[in-house]
């Protein structure tokens, strides 16, 4: 939940941290990519990344989730 700062990582040892992603309940059904990204705290810019599996301009792709259709309860 943030609560682990980066000024206490450690380059080459894993930072986990976990967040809940709340979705409009109108969200359309289909496949989605998670993407994560970090910011400059000063300065507000993206910071890019250097290795990841996937990756983009700036964010690393941490996953993808499905969101299914709703079905009208009987």
């Amino acid at each position: 939940n943030g609560l682990y700062p980066m000024t206490g990582w450690q380059p080459g040892i894993p930072a986990v941290d976990r967040f809940a992603i709340a979705l409009p309940a109108d969200a359309p059904p289909g496949r989605y990519e998670v993407r994560v990204g970090i910011y400059h705290p000063e300065l507000g810019l993206r910071l890019p990344v250097i290795s990841a599996v996937e990756q983009g301009d700036g964010y690393a792709v941490a996953g993808r989730i499905e969101v299914a259709p709703v079905t009208p309860a009987n």
